[in-house]
């Protein structure tokens, strides 16, 4: 009986050794294009633009994470006759990442967390220039596949969706990016 204690004992210590071992930090960062679906109400209207986020993540071995992130999904603008409006969304969130490896090379990642976004609206009409902005807590989503280049360095593709509002109007956006991420 003081055998099997030992050995259950010891093998429990090894799990719990391995799982540290498999735990581990992550960098990253990608750009690309980015679009923000902003009502124009009929003005002409640039909703494309070009977008980044960068991320810090704490792997736990299973394929599970927890991250941080901070993005910038670029501008849209209006224009009508001398009335020029900028619209501007950014945030940051918290949130779990579920990764997979399908190969020795390609592995996937899907992302889902809560972020304090920010829109930034910037209006002039060639005389007169004002700003203002608007922050609220939504959910962002995203998903990713990567590329392994080098131990712990994957290139990584994916598509990052969140919601901007202001005044009540909501704008939704997605940034297609290409980036890299690095285990540490």
């Amino acid at each position: 009986m003081k055998k099997i204690i030992m050995t259950a004992v010891a093998a429990s210590a090894a799990l719990l050794v391995s799982g540290g071992a498999l735990a581990q930090g992550y960098v990253g960062g990608a750009f690309g294009p980015s679009h923000v679906d902003a009502d124009c109400g009929g003005a002409s209207c640039d909703n494309s633009d070009v977008g980044y986020k960068f991320f810090i993540g704490y792997g736990f071995g299973n394929g599970l994470a927890v991250e941080g992130m901070y993005f910038d999904h670029g501008e849209a603008t209006l224009t009508d006759g001398p009335l020029r409006a900028k619209f501007k969304g950014s945030g940051a969130g918290i949130g779990l990442a579920g990764s997979a490896q399908f190969t020795t090379l390609i592995s996937g990642t899907a992302r889902l967390g809560i972020a304090s976004n920010t829109a930034k609206i910037t209006a002039s009409n060639g005389f007169f220039s004002g700003s203002d902005s608007e922050t609220n807590t939504v959910p962002y989503f995203g998903f990713a596949v990567g590329f392994n280049v080098a131990r712990g360095l994957t290139i990584d593709a994916g598509v990052d969706f969140t919601r901007f509002e202001y005044e009540g109007e909501k704008a939704d956006s997605r940034l297609i990016s290409v980036g890299l991420t690095y285990k540490y």
